[in-house]
């Protein structure tokens, strides 16, 4: 406790029983942050939307590619849909990150972090703080849920984001509502919070049936 600056924010509230008895329950279970929130203070960023659409003039030599916007799947995103989600403005993909970290020294105690960057912006501007949608915090726990758990809230709002988007004032457009539509295109994790997160197989997994158990190669 001496090592630490505590923050006076109420964590529990009381609640009194039809027996009497005082229970404490949580304020929040999970923090969860909405992606539309996010995203609406961020296009009210000076420079923002001009920032999203320097990458379509950028210079490229053949053969060489120096970041995501010279992969196959920018450039041809959506299309499969005719949809052609990456040549509209305003449409945006995202980077979903998960990484875990111990707030406190010498105290066992992980948190993870949900998180998400623009890759429209520039790899200058991209990970900067004011660029980051913090998606969720995962609070340490005895017995760790499905990260899926904690995904829900951002894959149901990323559905509205992909078919219909999100309709809002930026600075670009300060007096009537423009339309910003978002898909999540790539993870960028450690192999251990990839496999969480895309529901890949662990170092662990085994294939088999009721009769057998067969470990993959190199397990």
């Amino acid at each position: 406790i001496a090592r630490r600056n505590q923050c006076g924010e109420p964590l529990l509230k009381s609640v009194k029983l039809k027996s009497g008895d005082i229970k404490l329950y949580p304020y929040k279970i999970y923090c969860y942050k909405s992606v539309k929130e996010s995203l609406s203070t961020m296009v009210k960023q000076k420079y923002f939307e001009d920032k999203c659409e320097e990458w379509r003039h950028r210079r490229q030599e053949p053969g060489v590619m120096t970041d995501v916007y010279d992969g196959k799947i920018w450039k041809e995103f959506g299309e499969d849909k005719n949809q052609h989600f990456l040549k509209t403005e305003r449409n945006y993909g995202l980077m979903l990150n998960l990484d875990w970290f111990q707030p406190f020294e010498h105290v066992r105690y992980s948190v993870g972090v949900i998180y998400a960057v623009v890759l429209n912006l520039p790899r200058e501007e991209r990970f900067k703080l004011k660029n980051v949608f913090l998606v969720g915090i995962i609070p340490d726990m005895s017995g760790e849920p499905s990260v899926q758990t904690f995904i829900k809230p951002f894959v149901e709002e990323m559905k509205i984001a992909w078919s219909t988007g999100f309709s809002m004032r930026s600075h670009n457009n300060p007096k009537k509502d423009a339309s910003f539509k978002l898909a999540c295109l790539c993870v960028g994790c450690d192999i251990p919070a990839t496999r969480k997160l895309c529901v890949f197989l662990g170092h662990g997994a085994t294939l088999g049936c009721s009769k057998c158990t067969k470990k993959f190669p190199g397990e």
